[in-house]
């Protein structure tokens, strides 16, 4: 059997199955909530068989602070041009209310990418940037959607 940064960095060569997708997104989560230093928890997924798995995460628990921040977003594992593509998209939150970048509106995501390290030839978590939704998707998550949470697995 492959080790999963294998599976991850040769997903061109190979269409990943169900199986694959879920074992790669399920470590690059667990990465993740390392990285981030706090658990992450998924409540869905959608797994496309061959081309992409989309899991919807949310923080575990408030950052503890009098500012109760939290956040919720997207990981995604996908095929781009035919190169693995892994990235996390999240919202941020305080006390019940979306927080965003003055220059965008206030309609801010952060952007998070897996990238391949040259040296140890394994992925790390990167911070890349906030983006401005330029395309409203995420223009309905005014508030944290914890009440749309149906199973809570966490890493």
């Amino acid at each position: 059997m492959k080790d999963i940064e294998s599976l991850i960095w040769t997903m061109g060569e190979y269409e990943p199955s169900e199986d694959q997708l879920r074992r790669i997104t399920d470590y690059v989560i667990e990465r993740f909530s390392i990285f981030l230093k706090q658990e992450v928890k998924i409540y869905n997924t959608s797994i496309d068989s061959g081309r992409s798995a989309t899991y919807f995460i949310y923080s575990g628990s408030q950052i503890a602070s009098i500012f109760e921040i939290e956040w919720e977003g997207v990981l995604t594992v996908q095929l781009v041009d035919g190169k693995p593509y892994l990235d996390a998209q999240l919202l941020l939150f305080s006390r019940q209310y979306r927080l965003g970048l003055q220059e965008h509106e206030g309609q801010s995501v952060l952007i998070f990418g897996y990238e391949r390290d040259i040296d140890s030839k394994r992925g790390e978590w990167r911070f890349l940037e906030w983006e401005k939704d330029f395309y409203g998707e995420w223009e309905s998550y005014t508030k944290p959607s914890r009440s749309k949470k149906a199973s809570h697995q966490s890493h």
